[in-house]
């Protein structure tokens, strides 16, 4: 009788080899650590691959008589792939797509490969066989095939390194087995030929390498710290007055905008008293090694929090209040918990919190610093001084006290600018500089998912013009590289578009700054198509993205966003693209209200008009009218992690979704990123849809369902891979060739698509224009069809309106004559891009190489953040 127990042992699509940054790896999925490979794990994985084996133990000791590893590093290795789904007994076993011969690959003048450093283009994925693992080409050549030993010993050209030192470790690795150098040299002028492998020159070690953002930075913040501790010594000196300090605690590289305003305000307060009485610091970085010097003395400490920096703010908070019980820790930003139970459990949870400061921090930091000139430095300070002082909540004798709110601050400009006043000149030489910026605040909508700035549902209010212009030529003459503008609705004012001209102004002047975005006007393009324009000109716009959320209307009304308008946008998405600027939808996933079609219908929404999105999961803010007890009740919100400092509670399910809702949604959600955002296949689901009248989302939703768990996963292996892997292997499994030629047979078996010319054409132009290591380009590509000149159409027909039914429109491929397809990656910026993040679609990265069917893209700039956005954004 035949059972799964007597079925043999077999590979999944999910074990698969790499050659990635740490060598050779067995594949993770996105998030996961690395694992690195060892000789007899190479050695178990070729045999499982070749045998037919039903029994563990037979696998174990055929490796362990091969390699000479011990049998019971075999048998844990052949249980952990069990438990990690890359094992499992099936009838069936993957069937391999046949290997096309290698090519014949001639070097003029073969690379002394003594001097300087060699390294591997990472990734590559190599195919399992039997005692051999192969490297093969974007057109399903064999490119070249290592045993485990040859694998392990390229391995260490993962990292640039020279030949000497790459010899040295694998012999420390491999022993006996190590390769000689030769053979080494032998397989490096291989990889070299086949564009898998790159020189560069060893800098000499006499040179003094620059220093980083975070390295400039923190010197610059030390030789600050040492002048204003000497001025403050020579000050006491002179005047026998210990000031108390007041230190912002900051983590980030960007300038911190929100404690430099705070700390402006505080110095300028009530004709500068304050300033008389602390010694307000300018460490804009906080440094652990100061932390004994700051807490010899009772200080006075204020927290910025924010999701991604609070377990941090905790952390600081709680070792200077232990170091120095009588310091006052002041906690605000957005991240800090403002409604009424979730702040008394914040101070039950965290008793080294003082002080709570809700809404807009300027003011009330600056009255609370006043307040507490009566009581600080002296034994366990009587905090009911701060009973008066709106805005707060803070502890008193075991009680939580809780004082009523503040009003807004009404005019702005009685907040000085920290980059006007010099609190930001610790950042005078940091290269690479992000700075953040207002023009305005508040925002006159009520999204529930929304916490901006404590602002929203509030009249708009201006900072002067001047004062705007004023920092913006700050940042450009400090070489600032990106500015975020924080405004709620940039674009609503006519005076945006002299903002906007200013910046375009720096830009062309100075050649800073590189990049200038935000979140733009709602339900108001007047000016935003001006904007876009001035600064595309300019050079300093590049991508735009409308913070849509969702287009279903019963989520916009249960989000209290159904007031916002997506007819408005069409207009500015015509201009975008007309301008051959990249335009991106920003969407939520599981929000309140949604469910699994309306999301489904919100990704189809995206492709009808031809627009990028950008996929978010929707988090819980701690402020935000979405968490407030009676909304979360009313749609029964559930989250995967509670509130908390460092802790991202996303919602997992509502009144409308479950949680396998939730788990389809995410699994659609990576299939539309690695297959429609990056582009693998978003050229053939539009001619599925035109051939037989398949949404683009029905097609992916067919690859999930068909290729994916529980589908048919030994007949579609590659397409398979993709499906459920894409976003952890972002690259070629094995050979594009290889994942198009199982497509077309998917195309046909599974959505009825004819088998013709048509069909060779677009598969042809779709394999074109993918990325792959050992392109050569520029590339041309002779077609049965004109693909550019039918893509052009189906662009043409969406933008005059017709996003629905463009495929009754367009004449089908099969109508067009032959045609040309050019395809080019002007300095290899798209290949860079083979195993990045798949999150960095958001800042606009895909893999569109340069051709007649490319969608506009965002190349990257690196600042002190590491990719930067180059964005507009329309929230």
């Amino acid at each position: 009788m035949d059972t799964i127990a007597a079925h043999p042992l077999r590979l999944t699509t999910k074990c698969i080899v790499t050659l990635g940054p740490e060598g050779v790896q067995l594949f993770t999925p996105y998030g996961a650590a690395p694992y690195k490979l060892q000789f007899h794990e190479l050695a178990t994985l070729s045999a499982l691959h070749h045998g037919n084996y039903t029994d563990e133990a037979e696998v174990a000791e055929v490796v362990a008589g091969e390699t000479g590893s011990p049998r019971t590093r075999i048998e844990n290795f052949i249980k952990a792939l069990t438990r990690r789904a890359r094992l499992r007994r099936r009838e069936h076993a993957i069937p391999s797509t046949r290997v096309l011969p290698p090519r014949t690959l001639a070097m003029s003048n073969p690379p002394d490969f003594d001097k300087g450093l060699i390294a591997l283009k990472v990734p590559q994925t190599l195919r399992i066989g039997r005692d051999a693992f192969q490297l093969v080409d974007h057109d399903g050549h064999l490119s070249l095939e290592l045993t485990a030993a040859e694998l392990l010993a390229v391995g260490e050209f993962a990292a640039p390194t020279t030949l000497g030192d790459a010899l040295e470790r694998q012999s420390k690795l491999l022993n006996h087995r190590a390769l000689e150098k030769p053979r080494l040299v032998q397989i490096l002028s291989q990889l070299y030929a086949a564009g898998l492998l790159t020189l560069a020159e060893q800098p000499a070690a006499t040179l003094q390498q620059p220093l980083s953002y975070r390295q400039t930075l923190k010197a610059n913040i030390a030789r600050q710290a040492v002048a204003l501790d000497e001025k403050e010594a020579l000050r006491r000196q002179q005047t026998g007055v210990y000031r108390t300090k007041v230190i912002p605690v900051t983590f980030g590289d960007a300038i911190p905008a929100a404690l430099g305003l705070v700390m402006a305000y505080s110095k300028a307060y009530n004709g500068g008293c304050l300033d008389e009485f602390y010694d307000f610091r300018l460490d804009w970085l906080w440094d652990d090694e100061r932390t004994a010097g700051f807490t010899a003395n009772p200080a006075i400490y204020l927290f910025s929090n924010y999701l991604w920096t609070h377990g941090n703010s905790i952390a600081v908070s709680e070792t200077v209040k232990r170091l120095s019980p009588d310091s006052i820790t002041i906690h605000g930003g957005p991240d800090t918990p403002k409604y009424v139970q979730d702040a008394e459990d914040y101070f039950a949870k965290f008793p080294h919190v003082d002080i709570i400061i809700r809404g807009e921090g300027e003011a009330t930091a600056a009255d609370t610093l006043d307040k507490l000139r009566s009581v600080i430095g002296q034994k366990n300070p009587d905090l009911s001084v701060l009973r008066d002082v709106p805005g707060i909540t803070y502890r008193y004798r075991g009680e939580i006290i809780r004082n009523p709110d503040r009003e807004r601050i009404a005019d702005l400009d009685t907040i000085p600018s920290p980059y006007l006043t010099g609190l930001f000149d610790a950042y005078r030489g940091v290269p690479r500089m992000h700075a953040t910026l207002e023009t305005n605040r508040g925002c006159p909508y009520g999204c529930t998912f929304c916490d901006w700035g404590s602002a929203t549902t509030s009249k708009i209010r201006k900072f002067d013009l001047d004062r705007v212009f004023g920092e913006l030529e700050w940042c450009s003459e400090m070489k600032v590289a990106s500015i975020s503008q924080c405004d709620a609705n940039f674009g609503v004012f006519e005076r945006d578009v002299a903002i906007a001209e200013r910046v375009a102004e720096l830009k062309t002047k100075t050649g800073f700054p590189e990049t200038f975005g935000g979140s733009y006007a709602k339900n108001s393009t007047k000016y935003l198509q001006k904007i876009i324009k001035v600064l595309a000109d300019a050079g300093i716009l590049a991508q735009g993205v409308l913070s849509l959320q969702t287009m279903d209307e019963s989520t916009l009304n249960v989000i209290n966003r159904s007031n916002i308008k997506v007819e408005k946008y069409d207009a500015l998405a015509n201009e975008m693209r007309n301008s051959k600027l990249q335009l991106s939808v920003e969407l939520m996933m599981g929000l309140p209200g949604a469910t699994l079609e309306s999301f489904i219908e919100d990704l189809q929404q995206c492709i009808d008009r031809d627009i990028q999105a950008r996929i978010n999961h929707t988090t819980l803010l701690v402020n935000s009218p979405m968490n407030s007890p009676d909304y979360r009740e009313e749609h029964q919100i559930k989250t995967g992690t509670e509130l908390g400092p460092g802790k991202m509670p996303v919602l997992v399910s509502t009144r409308t979704y479950t949680r396998d809702d939730l788990a389809v949604m995410m699994a659609l959600r990576d299939v539309y990123q690695v297959l429609d955002t990056f582009g693998v296949m978003r050229l053939c689901s539009r001619f599925v849809r035109q051939q037989v009248d398949m949404t683009e989302m029905q097609f992916y939703r067919s690859l999930l369902s068909k290729t994916g768990p529980g589908g048919k996963e030994h007949v579609w292996p590659l397409l398979n891979t993709l499906v459920n892997f894409g976003t952890g292997l972002m690259a070629p499994p094995y050979s594009w060739a290889f994942v198009f030629e199982e497509l077309r047979r998917f195309m046909i078996a599974e959505c009825g698509v004819p088998d013709d010319s048509a069909l060779d054409a677009v598969l042809a132009a779709q394999h074109a224009i993918l990325p792959a290591h050992g392109r050569v380009f520029p590339h041309v590509v002779e077609l049965p069809h004109d693909v550019v000149a039918w893509h052009a159409q189906v662009l043409a027909v969406k933008g005059d309106g017709h996003w629905r039914d463009w495929q009754s429109m367009v004449p089908p491929l099969a109508s067009f004559g032959p045609g040309r397809l050019e395809v080019n990656d002007v300095d290899g910026l798209v290949t860079k891009l083979l195993g990045c993040d798949v999150g960095m679609s958001s800042s606009g990265a895909n893999w569109d190489m340069d051709s007649g069917i490319a969608r506009a893209r965002v190349d990257m700039v690196y600042n002190a953040s590491g990719l930067a956005d180059n964005i507009i954004h329309v929230a």
